[in-house]
């Protein structure tokens, strides 16, 4: 309702706050509890974060770039991940903590006042004819929602995955344990050794992939839904080959196949999460994009809560690392169960289509409807 500037400056000011009160921690753990709540505090932008992209491809972006530019978007956090993954150790051993929080401070800050010099909400001219259409308000919104089949299970499988992923992502290092050998240092000596490596290597690949998928669905325009259970079949596959070579069930379980299996599956699977948004999108039209993506956002957060919950209750952790073991299969099963449901999903094109209706007559042709983008469904 505000645009899209002012939620970015929302979002970035509360990153900002909250990196700043991380400051005040002292080295030893003295003032702990600060950490927590500037953590809580840049937390609470995430959900203002994660929506936006396909909103700014809607304001921003012709039909034939739409995928794209969400891609870009939405994989452009994960860019931070791997920079992460191959910093952070260094700079903590190297530095300390104070350091890097300092850096992250200075980061958030520097693009706070970036997006306060320039940051337009829309361009001068709309690129399609949705872009100048007014969405429809979050009562109606709802209603309609409630009742679209294809966007409860777009809601939930993409955005369970990638909770589940996500928080799985985080304990690698308890599920590839130092009593098996491994490590999460970035050691270049025993890079399959390394679940920094892993995830490292994962997340770099993992946007290559999705940037190659993105132009391809703008390419082929209404077939996202292959792409994604292309996609979730592989990662399905690779998934399950990970499970079995972590726990030595199969055999010729090294670390090597046990490292490869586990950055191919993860590859695919974040590969697939910028097609969620689109094609969510494209069935709630004309949803606001940000009510449609904030649901899926939701059930990302809240699948990733009750991974984490579990791991406070003591379901996995460095005292019992053979229980982590099981997280595997909990992914694995998730993304196979959701791989099941993404092939009972109707693929529904609703704004693709409106684009395309409105070109057409404005061009003063008549429109009809292809076979592969069904017409608008309440």
């Amino acid at each position: 309702k505000k645009g899209l500037r002012a939620t970015m400056l929302l979002a970035l000011l509360l990153c900002s706050l909250g990196s700043g009160i991380r400051l005040f921690c002292k080295e030893g753990g003295e003032k702990f509890w600060l950490v927590h709540l500037g953590q809580m505090i840049s937390g609470s932008a995430g959900p203002l974060i994660m929506q936006p992209p396909p909103k700014i491809s809607a304001v921003w972006f012709p039909p034939h770039q739409r995928t794209t530019s969400t891609t870009i978007g939405t994989m452009a956090p994960y860019v931070g991940s791997a920079v992460a993954f191959l910093f952070i150790p260094y700079m903590i051993r190297s530095h300390g903590m104070q350091a890097m929080l300092l850096v992250h401070f200075g980061m958030a800050v520097t693009i706070t006042l970036a997006v306060c010099l320039y940051f337009p909400d829309a361009p001068p001219t709309p690129p399609s004819p949705s872009a100048e259409v007014k969405r429809v308000n979050i009562l109606r919104s709802l209603s309609l929602l409630v009742r679209n089949r294809t966007f409860w299970i777009l809601s939930i499988c993409g955005g369970a995955t990638a909770g589940v992923f996500n928080a799985w992502a985080s304990v690698l290092s308890i599920v590839l344990n130092k009593k098996e050998g491994y490590t999460d240092e970035m050691s270049f000596s025993d890079v399959f050794a390394s679940t920094s490596w892993i995830g490292f290597t994962s997340t770099v690949f993992g946007i290559v992939v999705a940037c190659m998928a993105g132009p391809l669905a703008d390419h082929f325009p209404g077939r996202l839904k292959r792409l994604i259970l292309v996609l979730f079949g592989i990662a399905g596959v690779f998934y399950i080959w990970f499970s079995l070579a972590a726990q030595g069930i199969i055999p010729g379980s090294t670390k090597p196949v046990v490292f490869l299996t586990s950055v191919t599956a993860s590859v695919f699977l974040n590969a697939a999460n910028p097609l969620f948004y689109e094609a969510c999108v494209e069935a709630t039209y004309p949803v606001p994009e940000a009510v449609s993506v904030g649901f899926l956002t939701l059930f990302n957060n809240l699948a990733c809560l009750l991974f984490q919950v579990g791991g406070f209750l003591g379901l996995f952790s460095d005292a019992h690392p053979e229980r982590a073991k099981a997280m595997n299969w909990i992914l694995t099963g998730l993304v196979l169960i959701c791989w099941v449901l993404a092939l009972f999903y109707k693929e529904s094109y609703n704004r693709l289509q409106y684009d395309e209706k409105e070109e057409k007559e404005k061009d003063g042709g008549s429109y009809t409807a292809s076979p592969i983008r069904p017409g608008i469904q309440a």
